[in-house]
């Protein structure tokens, strides 16, 4: 119980879930109908708490952020133990701690945004699942909120998410879909309607990003079954447990 309370900075653990900073989040999963263990969630957020309270970065800057994420889109092509460390110095240089984290039972998390203070964000990514192409949506999901929403806004609970919670998360999605793949290219893709491996790949070159983007993108509109051109997505491990 004194090794709970120390990790998770409280006196009581009674007090864990009437702690605001575990509320005052914007968090991507895919819980559906299970039921998310709130004690889970709030351990799984203070992992990323810790370790964005011993990171060191300058303050929060968006114009920097949304410059950078055109960089990070390239980075879909490489591993993770390619991509992860200049993922880490190109997002503390914009003020965004990225802390990588397991997946706790029963979270169901894919990724989440918090802040500390007024100028350190903290992004949360987990490799739930593992489908590369899902992490990265996920991350642009998540800067996504940090550029486009208010600090102020929560989006843990999926069921009973307002109107106006859902067009913020609709937006984050559309950052993240735009981003990956530009609008106007993506239209243009799909109005060929030629969605072979061959020209697959061949549009992800055209775009600076892996195959396997724009096949999970594809998948997620309904104009391939989820079964078809998998070989062309990645599947990550996270090897910190």
């Amino acid at each position: 119980v004194r090794e709970l309370q120390r990790f998770l900075g409280v006196t009581s653990l009674h007090s864990v879930l009437k702690l605001h900073k575990y509320e005052a989040v914007a968090f991507r999963h895919g819980a559906g109908n299970r039921q998310r263990s709130p004690e889970a969630v709030a351990g799984w957020l203070r992992i990323g708490e810790v370790t964005a309270q011993r990171t060191e970065c300058p303050r929060f800057t968006k114009e920097a952020l949304r410059q950078a994420s055109i960089k990070m889109r390239k980075m879909t092509k490489q591993t993770p133990e390619q991509f992860r460390e200049d993922l880490e110095q190109i997002l503390r240089s914009c003020g965004v701690v990225l802390v990588l984290a397991p997946h706790l039972p029963k979270t169901y998390a894919n990724g989440a945004t918090f802040w500390l203070g007024n100028d350190k964000a903290v992004l949360m990514l987990t490799i739930r699942g593992g489908w590369a192409d899902i992490f990265w949506f996920s991350l642009f999901h998540e800067l996504g909120h940090l550029l486009l929403h208010s600090r102020q806004n929560i989006f843990l609970e999926e069921s009973r998410i307002s109107a106006q919670m859902a067009r913020l998360e609709d937006e984050a999605d559309r950052f993240a879909a735009n981003t990956l793949i530009p609008a106007n290219n993506y239209r243009g893709f799909v109005r060929a309607g030629s969605f072979r491996e061959a020209d697959i790949r061949v549009f992800a070159k055209t775009l600076e990003i892996d195959p396997g983007v724009v096949v999970g993108r594809l998948q997620h509109d309904g104009y391939l079954d989820n079964s078809w051109h998998n070989r062309l997505r990645w599947r990550y491990v996270c090897k910190d447990g």
